[in-house]
């Protein structure tokens, strides 16, 4: 019965090619419509997701935008508690980039983009998304570029606590948490309370989000806090990241030069006061 049909179909086809178009047009038209029908939607449907991701990148990156200058406005009500030369930036330029690689142990602690030193990019530039700071560019060639993360053991970040202004050091603590480190026993550090980026290195900006304070305890010195953070990023579900190509500029205050005093002593009381860097 197959076989009957298949040759019947066969033939049709057959005299319907050798049919004057005027003839063979009206006969095709709607078998045509019918059969190419799904093929149709189906192409309509890839178009509009198309459509629809780059609407979205372009609102991750207008988001993050947005996040880096509303980090800068709240640095600015804590003007009278700046750090001397602490970058700051201005005009951020955003490169937005695909993961397009993991590494084998872990896949969160260092990532492969698809952008390299042709779209600018540089090492130590500091890459973060949406939510918050994922790490800094270690290496870039022609092709691509690596990122070393927060949870890599060997990537240190300056940073303090937004509410009480306490400055520290975030480093990698276990497979998915980080840890404030330097903050003494007696500094207020509260479970909730956000840790963002303090600007001291000069690498990465000053009031960017890297995570929540998750527990707090004294260590076995009793010296120092032990302060559990959880990273505003998920590092396991990331797909694209922005890296901040602008160059940052520095907070100018008065640092007083060594040649102007005659000793350490008249150094030491030329110096103005300011807050303990910890």
């Amino acid at each position: 019965m197959a076989k009957r049909i298949f040759i019947f179909i066969l033939a049709l086809g057959f005299v319907i090619f050798f049919l004057p178009s005027k003839i063979k047009l009206p006969i095709t038209k709607y078998p045509r419509f019918i059969l190419l029908y799904p093929l149709n939607g189906i192409n309509q449907v890839l178009s509009n997701l198309k459509t629809h991701r780059k609407d979205f990148q372009y609102l991750q990156e207008l988001t993050t935008q947005l996040k880096i200058e509303n980090a800068q406005l709240r640095e600015k009500v804590f003007k009278n508690h700046e750090i001397a030369n602490s970058p700051v930036l201005v005009n951020s330029d955003l490169v937005s980039a695909n993961i397009i690689a993991r590494d084998n142990e872990t896949g969160v602690k260092f990532l492969t983009i698809d952008k390299s030193n042709r779209n600018n990019l540089a090492i130590n530039m500091p890459v973060i998304n949406v939510n918050g700071v994922i790490g800094k560019i270690i290496e870039t060639n022609n092709n691509q570029s690596i990122i070393e993360t927060a949870l890599s053991p060997g990537l240190k970040i300056s940073a303090l606590d937004q509410r009480s202004r306490v400055n520290g050091i975030i480093e990698y603590s276990d497979l998915s948490n980080l840890r404030f480190k330097y903050a003494f026993s007696e500094s207020d550090i509260q479970i909730g309370d956000t840790i963002s980026t303090s600007g001291l290195g000069g690498i990465f900006p000053r009031g960017l989000v890297i995570g929540i304070v998750m527990r707090t305890q004294l260590d076995p010195t009793h010296f120092f806090q032990y302060v559990e953070v959880k990273p505003s990023v998920n590092f396991n579900t990331i797909d694209q990241v922005f890296i901040i190509t602008s160059k940052i500029s520095l907070y100018e205050e008065y640092i007083p030069k060594a040649s102007q005093y005659d000793d350490l002593y008249n150094l030491k009381a030329g110096i103005p006061m300011t807050p303990r860097i910890r």
